[in-house]
């Protein structure tokens, strides 16, 4: 179909009317029309008028043009060679995977620049080519993995994932540990892209499971299938170096930091800029300060992209060059979903086949993160710190660009006087803005603590949330005096950034004309890339700050997605945090429209017997979530016979005065008894420090390893594995991701039940949201998400086969209320101990012999 092609040989009768019917009303200008291919895939079949424009011109849309499989639109003129608006569509198209053509207004001709991704005919991996390997293992399997045994229920997972890639589909697996998901899913993955010359992303959650895949499962399978496939990790621009920021850096560091950098230091960053070969700052292992990695970082607001003299090393194009040419691309979720769930960045993956995500019971939560705005009164200082520095050695960027113009040809332009001017006031109102900054992290807060009633003048350390968008239906009143005592500093912010934003334009052309020196030019463009990110900065403050007017104006109005504004203050610092529900809901164009498959695959994907929580999470469209292919593996681990899963009676979370004191006592006799490896699980960190509290108290010998707000986890799990007489009290952050094999974990003791905290912003609006539709919350949101997340952390005790474990709740409501059965249920079938408080250390004696613990 590529090329010049007859319109009555590739459009339907129906078709061709419905372009004549659009040509008809158009009074000989451009359309804008959207086409899908019937069900042979060779035929166009459906079109619809999108936008009507005008005689030499029409606009195209991405969000309109990604729905369909071809978009299309017309030269009135009846030349259909594509002119440069025509190739810069293209592109677009390519990067959407979205046909893009050219037709005359007599509808003989039809110019297809890039075919509709539907007209490729594929070739489909069969079951015997998937069997074969994992069937009938050969000599280099078992040589690469000597451990491998045959597993029905790994070839029926991975017969399923071909055919979904095979078929286009979308599917939901929950496969349980020790299954070997990561070579169910890669060995048909290879499969496909050796028949089919496609690109498959593979996105993770956990870096464990990406190091893993990386260094050990897909060179494995490389070498199994002797196949020459090439595989990329994909990292966000940030996280390389910029070479031009990083020459304008090196020339005036001096004048931008208020405490000096050290010559060692600059000379260790020369060597290492020198040597690097692909110039990830993640090679610096943080020996170097943030304010440094941030100055010399890529930043697309500072990029010349090919007129700048370093494009040809550019760290990051090269990568993305390389990222084209891979067969399998390695992402994490946070990453793959920034990109493209923002449209200014959606073309930084190359077009892909397949998306599979592992640990896909994550993405709710990153989703929810990409889709919330955080700003506070601390980056505020630091932003306009750095435009603006009051020390005499030290400058800020806009001081920078004083001299820079002075010091040229430029300051006696129109366009550079005009830049000086507006400079020295901006400096004004920066000063201004400063102290109003200011005035709000020392008094403002109190004044906020003192409206709200929440204000103890002798907890200095005080953290308080303020959930503006609760307020707008609880109290009014408070939330228009909250508005009354930020509005000042607001409306200066607003002020502030139009007139950054004027002087951004003119040294935008004056850039343009480019008429001074490289040098010269090459150091204002740095300049005016920082600005920029700065001002970007503040536009999304202002949008913020919009928002915050409508909670005002419209108090009582039901909006169509959930937009939710908050603010904590905590040590006289405010961190404001805006959520809008409509961001993620791009995740469907993803899914329905990019990807021609995508695959959800976890160990904890379901609830109840089913993946409606999580296809809800996502808020998949309803043909999505019906046509979807649904399958949960039992587990393969002798979980009755290996391990037990304690549930102590009398012992309630919701009962704070005798729940503190239970935990203790049943987590010292457990501590006290064993010398097993020895992990707790909580929820909090007010249950860490009360278990480490009486641990100390009562057993001295006994040595904790306990995270706090500042632990490395990675250090604190080596150190844990390393120590056989140590143990682990965590928090989060150690339900998932972590592997404890063997003997470096036997008894698991978990606080209580993960259970989003209730009051939490985004969840209280989405409670209120289905209360309000007549739903039970409850069992819809919060039970759901409590469910996967037990299952997550009893998944940490038994990781083999032949692995024996001992798992304690303390936490009795799975026996106490109605819903605890729903918990069980889903948990794997370990041995259920229920028993009194009184029995439980001699039965847990006698199940730790049992079991050889």
């Amino acid at each position: 179909m590529e090329g010049y092609n007859s319109v009555e040989k590739i459009f339907s009768k129906n078709a061709i009317k419905a372009l004549k019917d659009s040509l008809n009303k158009s009074n000989e200008n451009e359309i804008f029309w959207g086409c899908n291919l019937d069900e042979s895939k060779q035929l166009i079949d459906s079109v619809e008028t999108i936008f009507f424009g005008s005689n030499h011109s029409v606009l195209f849309d991405k969000k309109n043009a990604i729905k369909y499989d071809l978009v299309l639109h017309n030269h009135p003129n009846n030349i259909i060679e594509p002119s440069e608006e025509d190739q810069i569509i293209a592109h677009s198209c390519i990067n959407m995977a979205v046909g893009f053509a050219i037709i005359d207004n007599e509808l003989i001709n039809c110019y297809v620049i890039v075919p509709p991704k539907s007209i490729v005919k594929r070739k489909k991996v069969k079951d015997l080519e998937v069997e074969k390997i994992l069937k009938n293992p050969s000599q280099s399997l078992l040589d690469i993995l000597p451990n491998y045994k045959i597993r029905e229920s790994q070839i029926e997972l991975s017969k399923l994932i071909q055919n979904i890639i095979n078929d286009d589909k979308v599917g939901f697996i929950e496969a349980p540990t020790g299954i070997g998901k990561s070579l169910a899913y890669l060995i048909p993955s290879f499969l496909y892209i050796k028949k089919n010359n496609v690109k498959i992303i593979v996105s993770t959650y956990t870096k464990n499971l990406q190091n893993q895949l990386i260094k050990k499962d897909i060179p494995s399978v490389i070498k199994i299938l002797n196949q020459n496939i090439s595989v990329e990790v994909a990292y966000g621009r940030q996280n390389y170096l910029c070479l031009l920021s990083y020459s304008n850096f090196k020339e005036n560091f001096n004048f931008l930091f208020y405490e000096s950098i050290e010559s060692e230091v600059m000379q260790q960053l020369e060597h290492w800029v020198k040597k690097t070969n692909n110039g990830l700052l993640l090679e610096l292992n943080g020996n170097y300060e943030k304010r440094v990695i941030d100055e010399i970082r890529s930043n697309s607001n500072l990029c010349l992209s090919t007129k700048c003299k370093y494009f040809n090393e550019c760290f990051y194009y090269n990568a993305r060059r390389r990222l084209n040419n891979a067969d399998i691309i390695v992402a994490n979720h946070h990453l793959l979903l920034s990109y493209e769930l923002n449209e200014d960045f959606s073309d930084f993956f190359p077009i892909y086949n397949t998306i599979i995500f592992d640990e896909g019971h994550n993405l709710p939560d990153v989703i929810e993160s990409i889709s919330t705005y955080t700003f506070s009164t601390f980056e505020i200082q630091k932003k306009l710190y750095k435009l603006v520095q009051i020390s005499n050695k030290k400058k800020g960027l806009l001081q920078l660009l004083d001299d820079n113009l002075s010091k040229s040809n430029l300051q006696n332009s129109t366009a550079g006087k005009k830049i000086l001017r507006l400079s020295e006031d901006i400096q004004k109102q920066i000063v201004e803005l400063q102290q109003l900054v200011s005035n709000i992290q020392n008094l403002t807060t109190y004044e906020i603590m003192n409206i709200i009633n929440s204000y103890k003048s002798e907890n200095s350390k005080l953290k308080v949330l303020v959930n503006l968008t609760d307020l707008t239906k609880k109290n009014p009143e408070i939330l228009k005096k909250i508005f009354d005592s930020l509005v000042e500093t607001f409306d200066n912010i607003k002020l502030f950034t139009d007139s950054v934003s004027l002087l951004l334009g003119i040294l935008e052309i004056l850039l343009d004309k480019g008429e001074d020196s490289e040098l010269e030019l090459s150091f204002l463009q740095y300049l005016y890339g920082n600005i920029k990110s700065i001002v970007r900065f503040f536009l999304n403050i202002n949008d913020f700050y919009h928002e915050f007017q409508k909670l005002l104006e419209n108090s009582q109005k039901v909006e169509k997605y959930l937009k939710v504004l908050w603010f904590e203050i905590n040590n006289n610092i405010i961190d404001f945090y805006f959520y809008n529900e409509e961001k993620g809901l791009t995740f469907n164009d993803i899914i329905q429209t990019k990807a021609k498959s995508s695959i959800f695959i976890s160990a904890t994907l379901a609830t109840e017997n089913s993946f409606n929580y999580i296809k809800e999470q996502l808020t998949l469209k309803e043909d999505i979530k019906k046509n979807s292919i649904d399958r949960i593996f039992p587990s393969i681990f002798p979980y009755e016979k290996n391990s037990s899963f304690f549930i102590i009676k009398g012992i309630n979370p919701l009962d704070r005065s005798s729940y503190k004191n239970n935990i203790s006592d049943i987590i010292l006799q457990v501590l006290s008894y064993t010398k097993a490896k020895t992990m707790i699980l909580t929820t909090a960190y007010s249950d860490i420090n009360d278990i480490s509290e009486a641990v100390k108290k009562n057993n001295k010998e006994i040595k904790l390893l306990v995270q706090n707000t500042n632990s490395i986890n990675n250090s604190l799990l080596d150190e844990f594995k390393k120590d056989s007489k140590s143990v682990l009290l965590v928090n989060m952050g150690f339900w998932e991701g972590i592997d404890l094999i063997g003997k470096n974990l036997e008894i698991l003791i978990i606080s209580k039940l993960p259970f989003k905290v209730p009051d939490t912003p985004i969840l209280k609006a989405r409670t209120e949201r289905m209360d309000n539709l007549g739903q039970n919350s409850f069992f819809k949101l919060s039970l759901p998400y409590a469910i996967i997340k037990l299952k997550q952390g009893f998944g940490r005790l038994i990781r083999s086969e032949d692995e024996t474990g001992i798992c304690i709740l303390l936490d009795d409501r799975v026996i106490s209320k109605n819903y605890g059965y729903l918990i069980l249920d889903s948990l794997p079938k370990a041995k259920i101990e229920i028993i009194e408080k009184e029995q439980f250390l001699n039965k847990f004696i006698e199940r730790c012999k049992e079991l050889e613990i």
